[in-house]
């Protein structure tokens, strides 16, 4: 019995004739190769819950400044703003009901400008010290700097209580 070749080359594994002493197998088709899966890697999950957490502890953060501290500033600086500018009348308007009670508009422009020394220095500048600030329920204190020409910076310290929901100064120290 005699093998022959199909038309066109050979057979699969080799040639089949006859006068060959052996046989070859056949090569079984190749399995295509698929690289194995990527391991995830915790590290990655890790990095990504500890950058959300220190965002929502930053936008929280955030959001309790602006609701308890803002207010607070504000009418610090608001005060600070009106001694600098050397409007009186308005830094009285904004203070608190027990310096209205205790003293009319003119002893109260007195007392401050003595306070700050405006008879003897003249002032640059007052400004409110941010970092500085001391709440506690609806009482606060907070640092306003005072600039002088040749006598350098004075610090006073000053009172803030809420009253009918805003902040208000109550007296420099």
């Amino acid at each position: 019995m005699s093998t022959t070749q199909p038309p066109g080359g050979g057979w699969p594994g080799g040639d089949r004739s006859d006068d060959q002493a052996g046989w070859a197998l056949p090569t079984p088709p190749q399995a295509p190769v698929v690289p194995p899966r990527p391991r995830r890697r915790p590290w990655a999950w890790i990095l990504g819950a500890m950058v959300a957490a220190t965002l929502v502890l930053g936008i929280s953060g955030g959001i309790v400044f602006a609701q308890n501290a803002l207010p607070i500033l504000r009418a610090a600086n608001d005060y600070s703003d009106a001694i600098d500018n050397g409007r009186f009348a308005a830094a009285y308007a904004q203070s608190c009901r027990s310096i209205h009670d205790a003293s009319a508009f003119a002893e109260f422009h007195d007392d401050l400008k003595t306070r700050l020394g405006y008879d003897q220095y003249r002032l640059n500048h007052a400004f409110v010290i941010f970092f500085d600030l001391d709440h506690n329920g609806h009482r606060a204190t907070i640092t306003i700097r005072a600039t002088y020409d040749r006598r350098g910076d004075r610090d006073f310290t000053l009172r803030l209580v809420e009253e009918d929901g805003d902040w208000r100064p109550c007296g420099l120290s």
